[in-house]
């Protein structure tokens, strides 16, 4: 059956992150690469549909309840949702084409009865719109966009209603996929003539819109020898608040996958730079981040609670920390679904160890930069606040002229996902006035 392959992947893949076997996109991918019988069209779409039900679950449940009196198993109640996403939002592909091979994944499992099921509920669906609860209370707004109602009234408290709503609509959006160029100048201007790009929008010089999927860039023979590399603006902005200088040592401590060092690596001539990372199999990917003229990143695997480096090692320190994701959901919409307030207050804690480390590899006048991809107020002022109320011989130094204003909130670096935004995204740059007494 064609496209049964790329479905039933797709499947799997959020089986296996309800499972709790990491996010959707690392599933996918090592599913995939289970199954080389499945072609990377087939691929593509599978993470395509696995995300864009992980984004719209909510809604996709609400519509399901109209046509079931209750929820079927686990494995039916998944196949159901993505197929309706596929109804609903994926106009490319014919309604047939997603009932045919929906119904040949559920024969795959083994129940012509849940077949004839899965078969009877998305002929009905396919002859019906889909329906949105109209725009009005809270308990409506996270079912329209997908949200846990309890983050939607935290939001509400901290950003009043309308942003608040503008944070959900961003939330729930296709994400803009940014490509950056490197290389010379000249390089550039070769890659961005070849590369499918958007060239009528770009931020910082550096970066520009992938037009179309995001795969004909991937596969591009330019993408595959180093010229280019998919990454937000936003990491742009965090290497503007470190206001490196040739000479300047810098050791980005939770650095995998190892975009943000490679870009330091690419527009800070002069700095030296090693990554490190507790995880070896995410480290390992920086490899990839190698420009073509053969520059490597040097690669250190080490817990960054007990960092194998010495004090005054450093001029700088990128703490990129883990943290709830809750500031790139739209590209990691399961962040939604894994947050809570346990949680949040768990990486709270763990972000303020890490900097307590941090701060103990650095001299006098040593820079630390904690950032992290969540707006949270609990992962980004809290934990500042409570470091810098514990160590008075650190200060924090706002971004000045450094970053545009718009982006400057009480002296750090703070983006709330909204639509047309760039991804979410908090930094404060720490410096160390004076040595312990």
């Amino acid at each position: 059956m064609v496209g049964a392959d790329a479905r039933e992947l797709a499947l799997d893949a959020l089986l296996a992150w309800k499972r709790g076997e990491g996010f959707v996109a690392e599933t996918h991918r090592r599913l995939a690469a289970e199954r080389p019988d499945v072609g990377p069209s087939d691929r593509a779409l599978a993470l395509e549909i696995a995300l864009g039900t992980l984004r719209h679950v909510r809604l996709l449940q609400f519509n399901l309840d109209r046509f079931v009196s209750r929820d079927p198993d686990e494995r039916t109640l998944v196949l159901l949702l993505e197929a309706l996403y596929q109804l609903w939002w994926m106009d490319r592909v014919p309604a047939h084409a997603v009932v045919d091979a929906s119904v040949e994944v559920a024969r795959r499992g083994g129940n012509e009865h849940v077949a004839g099921f899965v078969n009877a509920v998305l002929r009905k669906a396919s002859a019906r719109k889909l329906e949105v609860p109209a725009h009005g209370g809270l308990g409506n707004l996270a079912i329209r966009y997908s949200h846990p109602g309890w983050l939607v009234q935290k939001w509400n408290g901290q950003l009043g209603f309308k942003p608040m709503a503008l944070r959900l609509k961003a939330d729930n959006a296709q994400p803009t996929h940014w490509v950056r160029l490197r290389g010379t100048p000249e390089e550039r201007e070769a890659a961005k003539a070849e590369l499918p790009l958007d060239l009528s929008e770009e931020r910082f010089g550096l970066y520009w819109p992938a037009k179309g999927p995001l795969r004909d860039v991937l596969k591009h023979p330019l993408f595959e020898r180093g010229f280019a590399a998919v990454q937000d603006p936003a990491a742009w902005l965090l290497v503007r608040m470190l206001h490196l200088s040739p000479g300047d040592r810098l050791l980005d401590l939770c650095a995998a996958p190892g975009g943000k060092s490679a870009l330091i690596l690419d527009e800070c001539p002069g700095v030296e730079v090693v990554a490190a990372d507790l995880d070896f199999a995410r480290l390992r990917s920086a490899r990839n981040f190698v420009l073509h003229d053969g520059r490597k990143l040097p690669l250190v695997v080490g817990d960054g609670l007990n960092p194998p480096f010495r004090k005054g090692a450093f001029t700088h320190l990128l703490l990129d920390a883990p943290c709830s994701n809750l500031g790139v959901a739209r590209r990691r919409p399961e962040a939604l679904w894994k947050a809570s307030p346990a949680s949040i207050a768990r990486t709270a804690d763990l972000q303020k160890r890490l900097l307590e480390s941090a701060s103990a590899l650095m001299g006098e006048n040593g820079v630390i930069l904690y950032s992290t991809c969540s707006p949270e107020p609990e992962e980004t002022y809290d934990v500042v606040d409570a470091f810098l109320s514990a160590h008075p011989e650190w200060e924090l130094e706002g971004p000045r002229d450094w970053i545009p204003h718009r982006y400057v909130h009480h002296r750090c670096l703070c983006i709330v996902p909204a639509p047309g935004s760039l991804d979410g995204f908090f930094a404060a740059r720490l410096v160390r006035r004076s040595p312990l007494p």
